[in-house]
């Protein structure tokens, strides 16, 4: 099926609709998404043996219905027979009337059972798996998704902490972690709250089976991945050309201090350090050297920082080399954010405390599972963690499993960029019998420039891990959308030229950074002025350029009759 050609990405769109093939596609705000959607949806039933083998999940139940509506809309406008006349609405036609010719030959009557298509949100399919198996998912029987989940985590911080008043491990766990908060009850239940709600970020790794210098080493080892990556963008990003003066200015600054200065540890440095963690104490000495205290770019220096008074002409060689350096924001901006970087490895006395905290989190969770049973009640990583136990593994998969995969052919992934580990995890089940050929595909679309679900442990960098390894067995050809249907040609060009520079160079799925990606506009109308907006700061991101700044009150009303008078 061919899309129209005066598209900028009708290629991409075209191809997105080929029913053999599984993409991740990139859409961007107002590219039409949801249409796309709905289109490989129709594709998809024109060639399946029963609707049941498509499932669409979504995010939000608005999302879901939206769906539902539009490939019902389009299948009756399709058995109407009645022909539109835009070239846009012909084309969802033909997919819609090959679809209805599917319905009819094999009796589904879709639009008199429309409960036939699988279209529903991502927590509403976890809650449907756990609620078949209850044995399986370990829930006992069907839970609500509570509307207030805090409550039920302090219910189970408080219920942690009382077994302090017992004897045993759990007793003894409470009783280390509140020697490091001073005894602190509140503290104590407040940080468990915490790490309750975000246990579908930790809770994997402890279930893992590792020991504690097992997961000191994984952890340390994350750690340390994160430090090399920061690193090397910012030695890439040092100015070459600039590089000697700098380090033979730096190790003159090195010579006149003492231990206690990080500058003082560029005193044999001779060129631009290297990315490994062990680096970092270098780069730190070289942050000082930019940054003041307050974070702010150095522009005078003085013995503080290894530049007493002198006759030599150091202090003054190296003000006019800052100098030089000002422009370079990019690099700037990484060396600052180096600064923050945590060290490469725990002290003994810090892990001390995370290793208490490890032992107490999984009392902790098993108190929640206890509230959660007790008031028939639970959060979403609950229904999800459900789900998938209830699955199996992909080496003893469940019946369940076993069930779904001869059943399903095609899955469909809205706002794959909000998507969790459990998430993902998901996914892989239930793809986890496919093998290469065998006619079934994974779509997924999604937008990583608006990833806004961090709340229920979204992250953004499994859509860019997609994009590069798919999905469990599944892999996946990238695509990227970029006409805007929404915003007239002005808008988007203002959006762009205002948001591109605001995001990073370079993605990286480890810490979750995100390219930007323009957008075409195929609306051409609008204001022809260059900057139709004001700049984003001090005026609002709206129409025409309009203040931000509240309207003039009104005139004081008139005074009554007859005069003031006290």
């Amino acid at each position: 099926m061919t899309v129209n050609k005066s598209i900028s990405d009708a290629a991409e769109r075209g191809a997105a609709l080929d029913p053999k093939r599984s993409f991740i596609v990139q859409a961007p705000a107002g590219s039409g998404k949801t249409e796309l959607l709905m289109r490989r949806f129709l594709v998809l039933l024109s060639g399946a043996g029963r609707p049941e083998e498509i499932l669409a999940m979504t995010f939000t139940r608005k999302a879901a219905g939206e769906m539902r509506c539009r490939i019902i809309e389009a299948l009756r406008g399709a058995g109407s027979g009645l022909m539109p006349e835009g070239p846009h609405e012909r084309e969802r036609f033909a997919l819609a009337a090959a679809a209805m010719e599917r319905d009819r030959r094999l009796g589904w009557n879709l639009l008199d059972n429309p409960g036939r298509l699988r279209i529903q949100t991502i927590d509403s399919f976890c809650a449907s798996i756990a609620a078949a198996t209850p044995v399986l998912s370990r829930t006992g029987s069907g839970m609500n998704m509570s509307d207030n989940p805090e409550e039920l985590y302090a219910e189970a911080a408080q219920r942690t902490v009382e077994e302090m008043e017992g004897e045993g491990a759990g007793a003894e766990a409470v009783a280390a972690a509140l020697r490091h908060l001073d005894n602190s009850v509140t503290g104590l239940i407040d940080r468990l709250v915490v790490m309750l709600e975000r246990r579908d970020q930790w809770l994997r790794h402890l279930d893992a089976g590792r020991d504690e210098a097992g997961l000191r080493a994984e952890l340390e080892g994350a750690m340390g991945r994160l430090i090399e990556e920061r690193l090397e963008r910012v030695r890439g990003l040092f100015p070459v050309d600039l590089a000697d003066a700098f380090f033979a200015s730096a190790r003159y600054a090195a010579s006149n201090l003492d231990d206690a200065s990080l500058i003082k540890n560029l005193v044999a440095i001779d060129g631009v350090p290297g990315s490994s963690a062990g680096d970092l104490l270098l780069w730190r000495g070289i942050g000082e050297l930019f940054f003041t205290k307050e974070g702010g770019f150095r522009k005078k220096v003085d013995k503080g920082v290894g530049f007493p008074p002198d006759k030599t002409g150091h202090k003054k060689a190296f003000v006019e080399l800052l100098a030089q350096f000002e422009g370079k924001d990019a690099f700037l901006r990484e060396l600052a954010s180096a600064q923050t970087l945590p060290a490469p490895a725990y002290a003994d006395w810090e892990w001390e405390i995370l290793a208490g905290l490890i032992r107490l989190l999984p009392l902790a969770v098993g108190r929640l599972k206890e509230v959660f049973t007790e008031r028939g009640e639970a959060d979403f990583a609950e229904v999800s963690s459900s789900a998938i136990a209830a699955l199996g593994t992909d080496e003893d998969p469940a019946e369940l499993l076993l069930a779904l995969d001869m059943r399903l052919s095609h899955v469909l992934v809205d706002e794959y960029q909000d998507t969790a580990y459990a998430q993902k995890r998901l996914i892989e089940l239930l793809t986890s019998g496919w093998t290469p050929g065998d006619g079934r595909t994974l779509f997924v679309v999604g937008d990583p420039m608006q990833s806004i679900y961090g709340f229920r442990e979204a992250r953004v960098g499994l859509f860019l891990e997609a994009q590069s390894h798919g999905i469990g067995p599944v892999p996946l050809v990238p695509l990227a959308l970029a006409a805007n249907f929404r915003s007239e040609g002005h808008i988007v060009e203002w959006v762009n030229k205002a948001f591109g520079p605001a995001f990073p160079a370079v993605g990286d799925a480890f810490t979750g950074a995100v390219v930007y990606h323009p957008s075409v506009a195929v609306k051409d109308g609008g204001s022809t002025s260059e900057d139709p907006f004001p700049p984003l700061l001090g005026g609002r991101m709206g129409w025409g350029g309009e203040s931000d700044a509240p309207p003039p009150p009104p005139p004081p009303p008139p005074p009554p009759p007859g005069g003031g008078g006290g």
